[in-house]
């Protein structure tokens, strides 16, 4: 199975298990971000790999993580297929208002 969808990078971000989690989330969120825009910037697709938390045993035995650090995500990043089925399918989205409110 190719978990990384044939991407030639996988980046993972770890935190201190001591660390407050909201916040460290919150941090990585931000960066992740940015991360996203730049790489489109280049030419470059990522792939947020959220369900990797749920198996912090298999990031082990892939990459060296620190026993004090908690797995946040990973992200694999490389050249996207534009023709790809994945990447071409129409998506329902709901509306604005289905899921956002606005206060004033």
């Amino acid at each position: 199975m190719n978990y990384l969808f044939d991407a030639p990078a996988l980046l993972t971000f770890v935190a201190k298990k001591e660390l407050n989690l909201e916040y460290t989330v919150l941090d990585c969120d931000l960066l992740i971000y940015n991360i996203c825009l730049l790489a489109e910037e280049q030419g470059l697709g990522t792939c947020l790999l959220a369900a990797s938390i749920n198996y912090p045993e298999n990031a082990h035995k892939l990459i060296a993580i620190l026993e004090d650090r908690k797995l946040i995500v990973g992200m694999a990043i490389g050249w996207p297929d534009r023709e790809a089925a994945v990447n071409n399918f129409e998506r329902k989205r709901g509306a604005l208002d289905e899921f956002m409110r606005w206060s004033s």
